[in-house]
Parts: C-alpha cells; structure tokens; sequence
C-alpha cells in the first residue's frame, strides 16, 4: 500500500502540531518552576493554603511574616476574618490534608455582622 501524497502531508501537518503542542507544554512548566522559585523565595507573603466556597468565594490561609492569617477573599472584598495564634500548617512540611476542617475549628463561630452604610 502506497502513501499517497495528501496522506503524508497530513501526517506531517499532525506531527507539527503536536511538537507545538510539547513545547508550549514544556515552556510552562519551565516558566512555572522559574517564576515560582523566584517569587517565593523571598517574599514576605506566602499563600498556604485556599478552599474555594463558591464560583467567586474563598478562604485562604496566608503566612505574613510569622503570623497566620485567615481571609475571606469574593469578588469586591478581602476580609480579615482570623489571625491565629498557633500556626495551622507548619512551613517546613507539605499542606496538611483535613485543612479546612483545622481552618473551621481555629475560628470561634460567630454571626456575620452587615457593614455599617450598607442595607
């Protein structure tokens, strides 16, 4: 069976796009580990931790110094809503897995308050 000339033009077209497709891949992987290594090395800030509630709402964990703060973090607002006292995730070990739940028992439930102005 001969290939015909359309067939191997296609095949050709299909490896061309795919070494294109591995390399856009490869250059972000090699930009995340660059980017990634140099924007956190010396920051003060460090996001821990985040669970998303919603389409538009989460709570994050976020390191600032030697203080762990908890945020509520929507679309138009970032609200401080814990600072913790004993930190939740240690920095030297990997994310914890029940972290929400450790996030929610660290928090004293109480009712949301409406801002002032608002109705």
């Amino acid at each position: 069976m001969t290939d015909s000339p359309l067939m191997s033009q296609l095949w050709q077209m299909m490896l061309s796009l795919a070494l294109v497709v591995m390399l856009i891949l490869l250059m972000a992987w090699v930009g995340k580990k660059i980017f990634n290594q140099s924007f956190s090395s010396g920051s003060p800030l460090r996001l821990l931790a985040g669970v998303s509630l919603g389409r538009r709402e989460r709570v994050v964990l976020l390191q600032a110094g030697s203080k762990q703060l908890v945020l509520g973090v929507t679309q138009h607002r970032i609200d401080l809503l814990q600072v913790l006292e004993e930190p939740i995730v240690d920095n030297d070990t990997p994310e914890q897995a029940p972290l929400f739940q450790q996030l929610m028992a660290a928090m004293p439930m109480t009712k949301p308050t409406k801002p002032a102005g608002r109705s």
